[in-house]
């Protein structure tokens, strides 16, 4: 019985593994990241062992262990290669974002290294060595890895919102001179909009200057995806304002 749950446990941590690391919706390879095909081989070979430990029977199972945490292996790596790619075609002309984007892609060299040794020893592990690498592997990526992907998935919806922020600044800015070329921010009306709409970016701007100091530490936990919504909201008020502005300078 004892041996009946250690391996129905190792199989359902391999599952919990593949599963849960590989939730996210982020492309991948089908034929990498496909572990149902695997699993299902693992268990018609571990009924067998149980029916009959005979060193074949063993050998056959430890192999088909190996074989699934080599592709879990292959899909973290080809997950992390993704990520890095996608935070490395960002466009950015901020140098101190520029700076923050190579510290993204430093760290996810640094990944893809790790995941890539790990590979190595699978080919030396026993039964009980890769129940141990399943929950070692399965833990440094929920302490490690799985924060650094939400992170440098917050990190490009931040990075893409910086041309949002400098096309609204450029706004307000025409909006302004405009405004004061027809002399109707004597107008106390329009007055209050463009001052509305001036608090309203500077918001926008101080709640992407917090985002920018959590992506500069990469620390974690933190509420970077909150900062940007708040930013974001910020900046949908600004546009308000420049809408209300601009149908109350028409009936001026």
């Amino acid at each position: 019985m004892c041996s009946k749950i250690k391996t129905a446990l190792f199989v359902v941590l391999c599952t919990a593994i593949a599963v849960s690391i590989y939730s996210a919706p982020r492309i991948r390879a089908a034929s990498v990241c496909d572990f149902e095909h695997g699993f299902q081989e693992l268990s018609q070979a571990k009924d067998n062992t149980l029916a009959n430990d005979s060193p074949e029977n063993i050998k056959i199972e430890l192999t088909l262990r190996k074989i699934i945490l080599n592709q879990i292996l292959d899909c973290a790596i080809h997950d992390a290669m993704s990520m890095q790619s996608n935070i490395k075609s960002l466009l950015i002309n901020d140098p101190e974002i520029q700076e923050i984007q190579n510290r993204f892609l430093s760290k996810f060299d640094d990944t893809i290294n790790y995941y890539r040794f790990q590979k190595t020893l699978v080919g030396d592990l026993g039964i009980t060595g890769s129940k141990k690498f399943s929950i070692n592997l399965k833990e440094l990526r929920n302490s490690n890895y799985e924060p650094l992907v939400e992170l440098g998935t917050n990190f490009i919806i931040f990075s893409k919102n910086q041309e949002l922020l400098r096309i609204a600044g450029n706004r307000f800015d025409q909006i302004k001179r405009t405004l004061q070329a027809l002399t109707l921010t004597d107008n106390e009306t329009i007055r209050a909009l463009l001052q509305n709409a001036e608090d309203n970016f500077r918001k926008a701007n101080n709640d992407n200057s917090r985002a920018k100091e959590i992506f500069r530490s990469l620390s974690w936990p933190n509420d970077s995806l909150s900062i940007i919504t708040s930013s974001l909201g910020h900046l949908k008020e600004t546009y308000q304002n420049f809408f209300d502005i601009r149908n109350e300078a028409q009936t001026r």
